[in-house]
This record gives structure tokens, C-alpha cells and sequence, in this order.
């Protein structure tokens, strides 16, 4: 019983903010021309006024006494009032001292299919229809039971409806609308596509949007003009992803992407996942999937990147030069230092596979010219000529494997000593040594 008390209390406070919120019109109630019985016409006129008396939110209904000085017995057609009003200065003097704003006439008759009332709401200031309205009905009783309540009906709409353009600025915006005084009846979802145009009656309304990673707005508002504009300023979920740590120097990566070079970083993203990498070569990398809500961010202020032990790079450079720099984030480095190695070792093997041939091709000419007498020139001359071929092939090879091996071997030792100048703790040897180029020649220092 209580809650019925409170939502009846909650009712009516409503309506009472809602009715304060419209412009009444004051009307007065005119019968124009009819060929029915006085009677009968009485009370169809009784009628109307009774609901435009219901219709109080809207309408307030004065005596039409005021105006028996004008027009006697009050039956003036709409054309009638017009010439008069018009052409006759004390009639529109009089007019003006009239309580109401605007006159309904109201017509009666018969027609082959029954009986018809139509009204014409008109604004006395200045003659203008503002709205009009005819129902038709075949029995009388028929038409004054529901058709003068659809007739007044039709009139409140067309007098407190509005034309309201709803913009949205993007496309695909779901729009719930909410009527707080309509009992439900005007409660509907449309999509808006950029702008959409809408006739509501007028009242106090809820409109609520909505669209995809986009936050929902929720908008009151009391529509009692005849024309209104209901603006949605799409704003985006987002949030921000602030990070700080160090290495200063160090790059923020998001989904790929290299946003900036240094801490502290802070940007703004639409709601969702990303994948975050800092990074810094001679470190290992902090990398993580991370989840941004609307309003939420992701605040990460711990960030130190570690750089692998010393010990573990120098045995991967020891086992393949290069191999150390790359797992240090020197990958470009890692992958030429090492390629080189491979490259010289692959050189020096084949140099020592060449040379052993040749060496042995040149002794087996030798011997065979050696073992020839000097009546044989002929053959003599062409074994020693072999021979002397063999032997400079022999020269060549044996300076491309030692050329191999100086190389693999000056690679191997270059990507030790390097290997640990990059690994270890900040401040490190990579750190602290410094190469100068400058008039005089190349400094090389190291700060202990």
C-alpha cells in the first residue's frame, strides 16, 4: 500500500512539473453553422469543451460569456468572424479586451454517410487556422461517444507535437526514446544515420544513445516548442596508457607500432587490448597484453629493463660470434657478425679442400716431368708447364684459407670482446667505453 501512495505522489509531482513546463492555450469554445436541433447541438458542444476540459495540460477552457457583447448568442461561423473582425475597428477593439488567445469554432451537420463535426483552432490576434480537424460518424450518438474525443484529439496534437531533428554527427547511433508522461505508448529505438527528423508530442523525455565503442549519453529534456533540435557529441571510450621506468632512452611499441623513444609516456587510446613492448638493445624487453576500460588506465610506473647476465651472451658468442650481440637486442649487428663468421669459416674450407687438391695435382706433375730424360722435351715441357699451373692454383687457395681462417678467427675474437662490452649491468663497459673521432686521429677511452 505504501509504494502505491508513493508512485501515486511521484505521478503526480511529475505531471505537475510537466504541465508547468507547457504554455496553456486559453480557448474559448465557438458554435458555428449546423442544421441539427438546438439540442442535439448543445450537447455536442458540451461535449468538446468537456474534452478540452480533460485535456487541462494543454488547454484552458474560458467562458465564452465575455463575448455575448459582441456577437449576442454566441453561433458564428469562422468567415463570419473574420469580416467582422476585419472590417468593423470596434469589433477588433472589443477583441482585444477577450481573455482568450485563441477561438474554436465548431461545425455540426449531416452529410449521405451521417453526421460529421469539424473544428478549427484560430489564434484571435491574428486570424490564423492554427489546426483543424473533422470527424464523421454514422449515428450521432456514435459521434459524440468517441468521435469528438478523437476530433479534440487530433487538435491537442497538432497544436503540442513537435518536429524534432536529432544529430548525431556518425552513423549506426541507436536512440532509445522515453516519454516520462506517456505510460509507455511513446516509447520507441530507431538508428540515426548522421540526422533523423522525429514528430513527438510535447512532454518530458529520456533519450538515451548509443553506439559501439562510443560512450552511451543520456539525455532529459522537455520538448514544448514546435520545433526542436536534440544534438548527440559522440565521444569515444578511451582511456590512457601512461608508462615510466628505465633505461630513460628506452622505445615504447604498441601493437607494432613505435609511438615515442624515452620514458615517461603517456597517450590516449580507444577502449580496448594492446600489446605494449618497451625495449632497448643490450636489454631484455618488457612485453604485455594490457586492457584499457572507458575511463580506466593503464598506469605501469615499475618498468626496469634488465640486461642479460654477461656470462650467458659470452658462451652464445663463444659457440657462434654474433649469436650473443642478438639475443642483447643488437639484432642487425648479431646477424652480420655472424653471417661474416660463417662466411670466412665457409671460405677457409673450401680454401683448405682447393689447396690440398692443387698440392697434390702439382706433386704428381712434378715427379712426372722430373722422371722424363732431355730426349723427351716435348713431353718434358708440357708436365713442367702443368706443374708450374698447379703449383700457382696451389698459392691461391692456401692464401684464401688463411684468409678465411684470420677472418673467422679476428670475427670470432672481435664478437667476444664486444659481446662483453654490451652485456652486463647499466653502467657497464658498454656504457662507460666511448670511441672519438676528431683532427688528430681515434681516441679510444674508457671511464672507470
Amino acid at each position: 500500500m505504501t509504494r502505491i501512495v508513493i508512485l501515486v505522489v511521484l505521478f503526480c509531482l511529475v505531471s505537475a512539473a510537466f504541465s508547468a513546463e507547457i504554455d496553456k492555450i486559453r480557448v474559448v469554445v465557438i458554435q458555428g453553422n449546423s442544421d441539427l436541433p438546438v439540442n442535439e447541438v448543445k450537447s455536442i458542444i458540451s461535449k468538446v469543451e468537456e474534452e478540452i476540459a480533460n485535456a487541462d495540460n494543454f488547454f484552458t477552457l474560458l467562458d465564452r460569456a465575455n463575448l455575448d457583447a459582441l456577437f449576442g448568442e454566441v453561433r458564428i461561423s469562422y468567415e463570419d468572424w473574420v469580416k467582422k473582425y476585419q472590417s468593423d475597428s470596434e469589433v477588433r477593439l472589443k477583441m482585444e479586451g477577450v481573455t482568450a488567445d485563441h477561438m474554436l469554432f465548431v461545425e455540426i451537420g449531416r452529410v449521405s454517410e451521417g453526421f460529421y463535426v469539424s473544428a478549427r483552432m484560430t489564434k484571435i490576434s491574428t486570424t490564423e487556422t492554427v489546426a483543424f480537424a473533422r470527424e464523421q460518424r454514422e449515428t450521432l450518438a456514435q459521434l459524440t461517444e468517441d468521435g469528438i474525443k478523437i476530433l479534440v484529439s487530433k487538435i491537442t496534437k497538432k497544436l503540442f507535437e513537435s518536429d524534432v531533428v536529432f544529430k548525431a554527427g556518425v552513423n549506426n547511433v541507436q536512440l532509445s526514446i522515453h516519454r516520462f508522461d506517456g505510460a509507455g505508448a511513446g516509447d520507441k529505438d530507431i538508428t540515426i544515420d548522421g540526422q533523423h527528423r522525429e514528430r513527438l508530442p510535447y512532454g518530458k523525455y529520456r533519450f538515451v544513445f548509443y553506439k559501439k565503442n562510443y560512450r552511451s549519453v543520456k539525455l532529459e529534456s522537455i520538448i514544448n516548442t514546435p520545433d526542436a533540435v536534440i544534438n548527440y557529441e559522440p565521444e569515444r571510450k578511451q582511456a590512457d596508457i601512461r608508462l615510466n621506468g628505465k633505461p630513460k632512452s628506452a622505445e615504447i611499441v604498441v601493437d607494432g607500432e613505435v609511438l615515442q623513444q624515452g620514458f615517461p609516456f603517456s597517450q590516449t587510446f580507444p577502449e580496448g587490448k594492446y600489446q605494449v613492448v618497451v625495449r632497448k638493445q643490450g636489454f631484455y624487453e618488457w612485453n604485455q597484453r594490457v586492457q584499457i576500460l572507458d575511463g580506466q588506465d593503464f598506469v605501469k610506473t615499475t618498468i626496469s629493463l634488465q640486461r642479460p647476465p654477461k656470462m650467458r651472451a659470452m658462451i652464445r658468442s663463444t659457440i657462434l660470434p654474433g649469436y650473443g650481440q642478438y639475443t642483447l637486442g643488437y639484432k642487425s649487428k648479431g646477424l652480420i657478425l655472424g653471417s661474416a663468421y660463417v662466411g670466412s669459416i665457409t671460405l677457409a674450407v673450401l680454401g683448405q679442400l682447393n689447396y690440398e687438391e692443387e698440392h697434390a695435382n702439382y706433386i704428381a706433375f712434378k715427379q712426372e716431368y722430373l722422371a722424363l730424360s732431355s730426349n723427351e722435351m716435348e713431353a718434358y715441357d708440357a708436365a713442367k708447364d702443368a706443374a708450374l699451373k698447379a703449383h700457382s692454383r696451389e698459392q691461391l687457395w692456401n692464401i684464401v684459407r688463411y684468409s678465411g681462417m684470420i677472418g673467422g678467427v679476428s670475427i670470432w675474437i672481435w664478437s667476444e670482446i664486444e659481446t662483453w662490452m654490451l652485456s652486463g649491468t647499466p653502467g657497464g663497459m658498454a656504457d662507460n667505453f666511448n670511441i672519438d673521432f676528431n683532427g688528430n686521429g681515434v681516441s679510444v677511452g674508457y671511464s672507470f
